[in-house]
């Protein structure tokens, strides 16, 4: 219950839950879905040990998001990274701004490598007021602190990274903005005219199924990549004789075309 007498549910699943310095959320869309994991980490002076069960508990969630989610991982690290790329081209763009790393960096770039993540920060170029996302005590230190690392498979959905430092949100970090759009391949028109296949569906019946088949198939497509598994019946496959001219001899289950002026088999197997 807040203040105001609004009181707030936790919908989510049960198995998204919240640690002390990690919260992760998940949005559900037409096309994809996205994971949002938002954390703090500790600071340069923490004991080791305390770093450790923070990247192994940060570990285990991330092994929680689905394969084929848009994953987000975003905020204070407490951690700076220098520009050189060197061996890590794929996990650090051309646009880093620290000149020497610390050893929280070194603990993110592990990471990030280990799970195929990219820091996007440092993949768009900026002024150095709009990367610098924390701001010290005297007022005279900045730092960049705090990253958005999406996965590489999603990387070019990441459009910009960018600080704002005039809004209010009282905190002495500035708010950093991340954009993403995700892009679409463009599904090529189904051609007609084309014999029905063992299933006995024909192109022209998928194309004038109507909406209702098209929210069956997404459906059934989504349910194969959320479990990662194919119905057993498009594992199967048949064998076919060609018929044509020559002699046609059945090998071990495979089909065999002996042409006649070329003595040449054309073998049909699955």
């Amino acid at each position: 219950m807040v203040s105001d007498g609004k009181t707030i549910l936790y919908s989510g699943h049960k198995r998204w839950h919240m640690h002390m310095h990690i919260i992760t959320t998940r949005f559900l869309s037409q096309h994809a879905k996205t994971t949002i994991v938002q954390v703090y980490a500790p600071t340069e002076d923490a004991v080791e040990t305390k770093k450790d069960a923070f990247y192994n508990q940060l570990q285990d969630v991330i092994n929680e998001v689905p394969r084929h989610d848009v994953t987000v991982l975003r905020g204070d690290f407490n951690a700076q990274i220098s520009a050189n790329q060197q061996g890590l081209e794929h996990v650090i763009g051309p646009y880093g701004t620290g000149c020497h790393i610390t050893n929280n960096g070194e603990c993110l770039l592990l990471f990030c490598n280990t799970n195929g993540l990219c820091i996007g920060n440092t993949f768009f170029t900026h002024k150095q007021i709009h990367k610098k996302t924390w701001c010290g005590p005297n007022g005279l230190t900045n730092n960049k602190i705090d990253y958005v690392c999406v996965s590489r498979r999603w990387r070019s959905a990441l459009q910009d990274t960018c600080v704002y430092r005039g809004a209010d949100v009282g905190s002495d970090h500035h708010l950093l903005k991340a954009v993403l759009k995700l892009q679409l391949k463009k599904q090529r028109a189904i051609r007609g005219g084309k014999a029905a296949g063992q299933d006995q569906i024909s192109s022209e019946l998928l194309k004038h199924g109507g909406p209702s088949m098209i929210q069956a198939l997404t459906q059934l497509m989504n349910e194969c990549r959320e479990e990662e598994q194919i119905p057993d019946e498009w594992r199967q496959g048949m064998i076919v004789k060609l018929k044509k001219k020559g002699n046609i001899t059945v090998v071990t289950g495979v089909a065999l075309h002996y042409c006649q002026c070329q003595e040449r088999p054309f073998a049909l197997s699955c």
